[in-house]
């Protein structure tokens, strides 16, 4: 699924694009080159900034970001856990 969406966001021409890896609290940042392609990525660590391309006045703090994922994630896996039990219910 991962490879369809780099290779969809690469053609319509995305200018950025991040993939996170929160247990390894990791995030590789792909920019779009003047040849339409993405080049290697970036990879940036939970103690590191991103100015972000696309708005070069925003700087994201990895350590903030990345902790407010994990709780999103938390929260989600909490939300999905409950809806089960709710429908092994009815």
């Amino acid at each position: 699924m991962g490879l369809i969406k780099f290779n969809q966001f690469e053609i319509v021409g995305l200018e950025e694009y991040w993939i996170v890896e929160p247990e390894n609290k990791l995030v590789n940042v792909f920019v779009l080159q003047e040849s339409k392609r993405y080049g290697r990525p970036d990879i940036y660590s939970d103690e590191d900034k991103i100015k972000v391309t696309t708005f070069p006045e925003l700087l994201v703090d990895l350590s903030q970001f990345l902790q407010i994922f994990n709780r999103s994630l938390l929260w989600e896996s909490q939300f999905a856990s409950f809806y089960r039990q709710e429908s092994l219910q009815l």
